[in-house]
This record gives structure tokens, sequence and C-alpha cells, in this order.
């Protein structure tokens, strides 16, 4: 699991932009779920407020929309 940087998602292209929102949905899930992730590369989303990775998913699925691909709310 692998999160780009924010400044990198209007950049991406198409095919990482629909992996990025698999991976957030797959950590929103795990959160879910069990709480913590327990993954070295997502830990980090631990230590801070969830309304920054909120904020980071919303971004994704906002360029996402902005490029005619239909997201499920």
């Amino acid at each position: 699991m692998r999160l780009w940087h924010k400044d990198l998602i209007k950049v991406l292209p198409r095919q990482q932009l629909l992996s990025q929102y698999r991976e957030c949905i797959a950590i929103i899930s795990k959160i879910n779920k069990v709480g913590n992730p327990q993954h070295a590369l997502v830990n980090k989303i631990m230590d801070f407020p969830a309304y920054h990775f909120y904020s980071y998913t919303y971004m994704v699925v906002k360029e996402m929309r902005l490029r005619g691909y239909k997201v499920k709310d």
C-alpha cells in the first residue's frame, strides 16, 4: 500500500490514479475492521488526525471526477 504525495495526484496517469483510489478504499476498510492497518507503508496515517486522510481521499475522488470518471459515493 502506497500513497502518492498530494501534489502528484493531479498528474498521475489514469491507472495510478485509479489504483490510488483503490488503496484509499482498502485502508479505510482495514481501519474499520481492525482499527489499525498494521502495514509498514501505511502506519504513518495513524499519526495524523483522521480528517487528513479524509481530505486526501477527497482529493483523489475530486481528480477522478474532473477527468470524467464515475465514482460511487
